[in-house]
């Protein structure tokens, strides 16, 4: 037998193609058990964002619930002379805000010369509340007004709200 014909009945005998498919289904195999690791180890990734997203948004839920949000407008009301500049600070969040703090033009409200108290400064305002601060508009005292307001609430965070209030 020549190496033509030895050849030649290698590539028709039944065991050598046996022997090439099997060869074949295992490179299948072992591709197909690669690839399927490699996507289970993709979506064990994808599922540890997903409980970290849903933690981080029921943490930002939580604290949504504890956290006071003030802000602060002048406002025309009227009163028993006429309508007066109210300095309005509310409370737009779901927790009372404590040590409620506020700056006019760079001063402590009780020591600006335009912001007139005839009760106690206040200290605490509850959720969906309000506190108007009449406010004395003048030659020497006018907007633009610059006010800060810092709060601490139930998250322990401190909080501020700083803001250029013009005439309304």
């Amino acid at each position: 037998m020549t190496g033509q014909e030895a050849v030649l009945d290698l590539l028709t005998s039944v065991p050598f193609w046996s022997l090439m498919v099997s060869i074949f289904a295992l490179g299948a195999s072992l591709w197909a058990n690669y690839r399927a690791t490699r996507l289970k180890s993709e979506s064990n990734d994808l599922q540890a964002r997903l409980v970290e997203l849903e933690e981080e948004r029921e943490a930002d839920r939580l604290h949504m619930q504890q956290a006071a949000d003030l802000t602060a407008h002048l406002e025309k009301r009227l009163g028993k002379n006429g309508l007066r500049t109210m300095l309005v600070l509310r409370n737009q969040g779901n927790a009372t805000a404590e040590d409620v703090r506020v700056e006019f033009d760079g001063d402590r409200i009780d020591e600006h010369g335009s912001v007139h108290y005839d009760k106690p400064i206040i200290s605490k305002i509850g959720s969906g509340a309000e506190s108007p601060i009449l406010v004395s508009v003048h030659a020497q005292h006018h907007p633009p007004f610059e006010v800060k307001v810092t709060w601490t609430d139930a998250t322990g965070k401190n909080n501020s709200f700083e803001t250029i209030l013009t005439a309304s």
